[in-house]
């Protein structure tokens, strides 16, 4: 009890009040880092993580989607300047990805699903769907 008592003490001292200042700022300025570095500069590592792989080689998007990509942002109006910007590419798992800014030299990423592929239902192959 007494050792616990002179940490504690230590924190009121001069010394302790600084080095839970620097702390606390240290431990804002990583939070901010830890959230932005994806959207960043770290954006081609945080897309290649989240890419789609077959057989260990990146799986391209088709000209179809990729068509279908740019209808859709000038659907949604975004400014000619700014389509360069976003970049599609396939992403593991079943949901829409979105990363980066338009606001920031580095652009977006919007990763699609491999569904997006398929036109109809009858397109999609039944026979690897299994019912556990």
């Amino acid at each position: 009890m007494a050792m616990a008592n002179k940490i504690l003490n230590w924190f009121l001292t001069d010394a302790g009040k600084q080095f839970c200042v620097y702390a606390a700022a240290a431990f804002s300025t990583s939070t901010v880092f830890v959230h932005f570095a994806p959207h960043t500069f770290l954006l081609d590592k945080y897309e290649e993580f989240l890419h789609l792989y077959r057989k260990g080689v990146a799986v391209g998007l088709p000209d179809k989607l990729i068509e279908r990509f740019q209808k859709t942002l000038e659907i949604l109006k975004v400014k000619e300047d700014d389509q360069h910007l976003y970049k599609p590419f396939f992403c593991y798992g079943f949901d829409v990805l979105s990363a980066g800014s338009a606001y920031s030299r580095f652009g977006v990423r919007v990763g699609l699903p491999f569904y997006f592929t398929h036109e109809s239902k009858d397109e999609i192959d039944k026979s690897r769907i299994k019912k556990k």
